[in-house]
């Protein structure tokens, strides 16, 4: 486990607030019936008339969205709005064929929350980080740059996203790592999302302003289109460190849109932070209210799975496994219950959970990420597993020779 310390001057401190992205794992679009681009190599079109902005069609809500959200809200402990709505955010670019992307600007899917941050995350005290909002969001096309043209794939075009924003009450970029780490771990827990920081499932904005310690909040710079914890932590160390120089030469910090160039290291101006007024939110009329029952949400409460860290403790302490391999486990969709679903299958009497565990996070894990496999894809299901090991256990087959 590594442990993050922070560099952070100890007369100025960074402000960090987050906008966090995630593609929700649905079959759907977002407001059309084309299929979810899967954004493999060989993966067929997805694209409905809508998702163009061919004039006459029109927004359909898929519920499987809202049921994704509404996961991803319970999961941070936030309260959900009683009534659905969505808004236009106008601006134009030539990925976004309507002009406008659907968002809920005028009220926010859901409110409040927060993410704690344990010893186990890598911090040295435990730490609250409050959500402020998580809205639901269709995703524009993707821009693919040529040597003389701009391509648009439109098989991204209205994918359906939500975006988290946290309160900005982060202070390093050591901190913002540990956040997003847990936050990207605990929505593909809970279904939300495949996560694939590779493809754009999982991206964030940065806000950060410095400020001598105790005074006002300065102007915020915007990194845009993060998806690297890597180029996060770079990106977020650079710009403190630039908006540092400035506060301490007395030079004014303009409130702008930033990239951030992997080559260099440096952040670019991209453009002058629009304001909320220029974007001309108006609520879509196209889209009917929708309500949220409370009977609604305690159905959706019900499918969650235990809790992510209550889920550690009992690995840990229950089962006894060292928190190496708890956090292999944890590391990967369904190995957590791939293993217990291995034990409860055993034949062979008084065998220790400790003991055995490496079956599955090191011989079985092993092979398949050998193979660019995951657990669920393992064609070696838990009964087998657990018959071959029995095998093993009554020494009928020498373990030596099973993998």
């Amino acid at each position: 486990m590594r442990i993050w310390k922070s560099r952070i001057h100890s007369q100025i401190e960074a402000i960090i607030g987050l906008e966090v992205h995630l593609r929700l794992k649905g079959a759907k679009k977002l407001f059309s019936n084309a299929e979810a681009y899967s954004f493999s190599p060989n993966s067929p079109q997805a694209i409905a008339p809508f998702d163009c902005a061919v004039p006459g069609s029109l927004p359909v809500i898929n519920p499987e969205c809202i049921e994704l959200a509404t996961k991803a809200a319970l999961a941070l402990q936030c309260k959900i709005a009683s009534k659905l709505t969505f808004d236009r955010k106008h601006y134009f670019y030539p990925d976004l064929p309507n002009g406008y992307q659907i968002t809920q600007y005028f009220n926010p899917f859901a409110v409040g929350g927060k993410l704690d941050l344990v010893e186990h995350d890598g911090l040295n005290k435990p730490l609250s980080v409050p959500i402020e909002q998580i809205q639901i969001e269709q995703d524009s096309a993707k821009s693919i740059k040529t040597d003389d043209d701009t391509l648009l794939d439109m098989n991204r075009a209205g994918m359906g996203i939500i975006e988290i924003v946290t309160k900005p009450e982060l202070r390093s970029s050591e901190h913002t790592v540990i956040f997003l780490k847990k936050l990207h771990q605990l929505m593909w827990y809970h279904g939300v999302t495949d996560a694939n920081m590779d493809d754009g499932s999982f991206r964030c904005d940065v806000n950060i302003s410095v400020r001598n310690v105790g005074n006002p909040l300065g102007n915020r710079i915007e990194l845009k289109h993060l998806h690297k914890f890597s180029a996060i932590a770079s990106a977020i160390d650079f710009e403190i460190e630039r908006q540092s120089a400035l506060l301490k030469e007395g030079k004014p910090i303009n409130q702008e849109t930033r990239g951030f160039d992997l080559l260099t290291g440096e952040s670019f101006i991209l453009r002058e932070k629009e304001g909320t007024d220029e974007y001309y939110f108006i609520q879509d009329a196209d889209i009917p209210d929708v309500n949220l029952p409370l009977e609604y949400i305690s159905r959706i409460e019900k499918l969650l799975p235990e809790n992510l860290d209550e889920r550690r403790r009992r690995l840990h302490q229950e089962l006894g496994l060292s928190l190496e391999h708890v956090d292999n486990l944890m590391s990967e969709p369904g190995a957590v219950e791939y293993f217990e679903q291995f034990l409860i299958l055993l034949q062979s009497p008084n065998y220790e959970a400790k003991s055995l565990v490496n079956w599955v996070t090191g011989e079985l894990m092993g092979m398949l990420h050998k193979e660019k496999l995951k657990i669920s894809e393992s064609p070696v299901g838990a009964e087998k597993l657990a018959a071959l090991v029995d095998l093993v256990l009554e020494q009928k087959v020498s373990g030596i020779l099973v993998f």
